[in-house]
């Protein structure tokens, strides 16, 4: 993964894409990402009924008629066959991987499915991906194993707990073998009150790096780029530039 240390500056990165501007989690989207300036995009992975990993962050998509689809219980073809807006269509994880290394994208790979791990390790190995990728989740037990099966890929853990403080996510952070925690807290009015210099200095110490996902308001993004965090999320990247 590309880091921009010359620079001094977080890594933009685009949240499922660029899901203020296209079907998140689409190839559109992350096209759109990648013309808007991100060095990342954000993405979810999970497995359908007949084992292919796809994008997609819910576990269910709702289908014309009304019907709802359980992403494990059904089919890529049908998972498929759903417009999920202007076109767009589910991809599979191999095909936004071919579709990023044209775009020269890196990945903030979130877990959605722990069973999925071997499939996405072995499709990131086929596209020599592994470099270029931070595999993230709110369960440290997947991603504990997913480091034991790939110890060269980069670990990140989710925490959106509004009490969980600096010393306890980076002991959980190291727990799991994580070098990246990510703070989940955009519907605080103000998550930069949670995330304050006392919050960061255990999670610094412990030589650990922070993405903040997502955020859309100027003034919090202003906020935390003075905070010096090493990467943020945002459903519109192009307030990253």
């Amino acid at each position: 993964m590309s880091y921009p240390i010359a620079e001094k500056r977080p890594l933009r990165i685009g949240h499922r894409g660029a899901a203020a501007y296209a079907p998140h989690n689409t190839l559109t989207s992350f096209r759109k990402a990648a013309e808007l300036g991100a060095d990342m995009v954000e993405l979810d992975v999970q497995r359908c009924a007949d084992g292919q990993v796809v994008v997609t962050h819910d576990p269910y998509i709702k289908a014309p008629g009304g019907r709802v689809l359980l992403v494990r219980e059904t089919s890529f073809d049908e998972l498929r066959s759903v417009d999920l807006g202007g076109g767009e269509r589910v991809p599979t994880f191999s095909e936004v991987l071919a579709l990023l290394r044209q775009l020269d994208l890196g990945i903030l790979l979130e877990l959605k499915d722990g069973h999925s791990t071997p499939l996405v390790i072995e499709a990131l190995r086929e596209q020599d991906y592994m470099d270029h990728c931070v595999a993230s989740s709110f369960r440290p037990d997947w991603l504990t194993d997913f480091k034991a099966a790939a110890p060269q890929i980069a670990m990140s853990i989710q925490a959106s707990s509004r009490t969980i403080d600096g010393p306890h996510i980076a002991l959980l952070a190291q727990a799991c073998g994580a070098s990246f925690v990510c703070p989940g807290w955009e519907s605080h009015p103000h998550p930069t009150e949670l995330l304050t210099l006392d919050w960061l200095a255990p999670v610094r110490a412990a030589g650990l790096r922070v993405i903040s996902w997502h955020e859309e308001r100027p003034e919090e993004i202003a906020e935390l780029k003075h905070l010096g965090v090493d990467g943020i999320c945002s459903d519109r990247p192009d307030l990253l530039l």
